[in-house]
């Protein structure tokens, strides 16, 4: 791992250092997108449905498929799954509660709920919720699950050793992703962590803003996040996303569309992929950045 300043234009007002994950960071770990993954991803893409304008889904159902496809093309949810059970988990001090914001397939919250006495789950999405079931955890462990929205859950006081906001921050409004963190924090036990992950940067940024999407300013948030007085660590890591043919592309940037509220017609996003994701032979590969914001509910020797 590398410690780096954020100095680049994606951080020029920003302060924090912070840590680059490279590849001997995870390295010891089996690699999942393979050709007979690919395969796969080429035969399920034809079964989702095309939507009218990519970035826009129909019902829950087509967006949940489009999810479970779009975590499949890519090595970023068993990164992220390594980073929290290599680099902060080996580090908490109690293992009693875990919050899992927008869990989604419920894969990582496995993964980590299996080591926590108490589980919560929070989605306005039903059939999220329903497709987590206590069989993926101990006998032992208490799954709860509340269906509503995270920013009107009222959450208990000093309450939850680690709580986790993957990827559901930027489904928020961006003036209320202070709000978010304050719930959080408010929520979290005085030795407990809180772990924010986003994508963005890289093709995903230059993907929304073709699609007149909104580009989150992820650096003003995290500086807003480093003038406060907990402790606050940034890291970071490259991750792409691969496809073996135009069909699963067109349902993996459909949904990095939808993160950033752009909307795309079929015609227009094939064009965009073939000249900016394509590498030939009917192969491609966006690549973005995957931020993991760690705060510690601790106060910083520069507190004020």
């Amino acid at each position: 791992m590398q410690k780096l300043s954020l100095l680049n234009k994606e951080f020029a007002i920003c302060d924090l250092p912070f840590i680059l994950l490279d590849e001997n960071f995870y390295s010891s770990i089996r690699r999942e997108v393979n050709p007979e993954r690919l395969r796969y991803l080429s035969e399920a893409s034809r079964n989702l449905k095309l939507p009218s304008l990519f970035g826009k889904f129909s019902c829950d159902a087509d967006y949940l498929s489009t999810v479970d496809l779009f975590i499949k093309a890519t090595e970023e949810t068993r990164n992220r799954g390594m980073f929290l059970l290599k680099k902060l988990l080996p580090y908490f001090p109690n293992f009693d509660t875990f919050l899992d914001v927008g869990p989604g397939n419920g894969k990582i919250t496995s993964w980590i709920g299996r080591k926590f006495k108490e589980v919560t789950l929070i989605d306005p999405v039903p059939q999220v919720l329903e497709n987590i079931q206590p069989k993926s955890y101990p006998s032992s462990t208490v799954l709860k699950k509340i269906c509503r929205p995270f920013l009107e859950t009222i959450l208990p006081k000093n309450y939850f050793d680690f709580i986790l906001l993957s990827h559901v921050i930027y489904h928020f409004p961006q003036e209320k992703w202070i709000n978010a963190i304050e719930s959080a924090m408010y929520a979290l036990k005085p030795e407990g962590t809180l772990a924010v992950v986003i994508n963005s940067g890289l093709d995903r940024e230059k993907l929304g803003n073709n699609f007149n999407g909104k580009t989150h300013s992820i650096e003003s948030f995290i500086h807003q996040l480093s003038r406060t007085n907990k402790k606050v660590e940034v890291f970071l890591s490259k991750e792409s996303f691969y496809a073996k043919d135009l069909t699963t592309m067109l349902h993996i940037c459909g949904l990095h569309l939808h993160d950033t509220n752009g909307k795309a017609p079929k015609e227009e996003l094939e064009k965009y992929i073939e000249s900016n994701f394509s590498l030939g032979n009917n192969s491609y590969k966006m690549e973005i950045y995957q931020y993991f914001i760690v705060i510690k509910n601790e106060l910083t020797k520069n507190s004020y």
